[in-house]
């Protein structure tokens, strides 16, 4: 049995989730680049999609002054684009600790 067939489903939502290739083939067992081409021989992204600043501000119902607010407080890890004053990244796996932080002071 290949490594699609047996962990394609879990590859996939690994990637959409924002893990990065070597912690998925960490998990399999396997190399980044192994992981890689298994993405590539479906035709599938090797990326989770991200989002920039305004855009995640705009999805979670947030604005970016709260965004840059839990990446000071170390809540969020989000991707630089290494320019001063240059744009930032959001992939899923950040979104979803957001939405789980923003959930949990609704609660309060």
């Amino acid at each position: 049995m290949g490594v699609w067939q047996a962990h394609g489903a879990e590859i996939e939502a690994l990637i959409s989730q924002g893990i990065g290739m070597a912690e998925i083939g960490r998990r399999f067992g396997l190399s980044r680049e192994r992981i890689r081409a298994v993405l590539a021989s479906h035709n599938l992204p090797t990326r989770a999609p991200m989002l920039n600043q305004k855009e995640a501000a705009a999805l979670l119902g947030c604005c970016g002054a709260f965004l840059t607010g839990l990446e000071r407080k170390g809540l969020i890890s989000p991707i630089h684009s290494g320019l001063k004053q240059g744009p930032v990244y959001y992939p899923g796996s950040e979104l979803a600790k957001i939405r789980a932080i923003m959930d949990k002071e609704r609660m309060r």
